[in-house]
């Protein structure tokens, strides 16, 4: 009986600091978009987190450790996500093209994290952020490579390829993100299939 009431006692502790970090993550994530980082105080993180300072130091030393679990967290989910959907048995134009519709469905979801993610500085995170991109560009153009050794697109670099194709997909993102047009997020695989993908295929299939 003891140790059932120890192992509730434990449940329940957990659940709490689980609960109080999401919050704490969620608001920092909310005032980090819309306020930027510097001008965000801990205060104001505790108090749009509705918990107290004291509370809100005792899962984070401070901001800066916030702002590098608000983006761990959501690296790691992406690739999670982006991984899901990426069957090895696919075109590799087609794996393209379902990474690109699962990392644009869940920015849609997190649209303040990827605000957060592509408009501070990167040096807060000791190079966090472009270690990720690089990882992105990486497959990519592992894929553009494959699709090229294949012959369904014409053959050329991968990696301008790839660096032009990140590129549009994060400026277009970006500029929908800050202007609050989140349902359009819904619009960049179609965009990026009929200005990019389908066009080069097409240059292929005419050779």
């Amino acid at each position: 009986m003891e140790g059932n009431r120890k192992n509730g006692t434990s449940g329940r502790r957990l659940r709490e600091t689980l609960r109080c970090r999401e919050a704490i993550l969620s608001a920092a994530a909310e005032l980090f978009a819309h306020n930027g980082y510097e001008n965000t105080s801990m205060k104001r993180i505790s108090e749009h987190a509705e918990l107290s300072v004291g509370k809100l130091y005792s899962h984070f030393e401070g901001k800066e450790e916030i702002l590098r679990a608000l983006i761990v967290r959501h690296i790691d989910e992406l690739q999670s996500v982006t991984d899901g959907v990426r069957n090895p048995g696919d075109a590799p134009m087609e794996r393209v093209r379902k990474t690109l519709a699962a990392a644009t469905a869940y920015m849609k979801e997190h649209p303040e994290v990827f605000l957060v993610y592509l408009n501070e500085n990167p040096l807060i995170l000791g190079g966090l952020v472009k270690e990720e991109i690089s990882k992105k560009r990486e497959t990519l153009m592992d894929d553009l490579a494959e699709a090229m050794d294949r012959g369904d697109i014409p053959a050329g670099a991968p990696a301008i390829l790839a660096t032009v194709m990140m590129s549009a997909v994060q400026g277009l993102a970006h500029m929908l993100a800050e202007s609050g047009r989140v349902d359009d997020f819904d619009d960049i695989p179609a965009i990026m299939d009929r200005l990019l993908l389908r066009p080069l295929e097409a240059a292929q299939g005419d050779r």
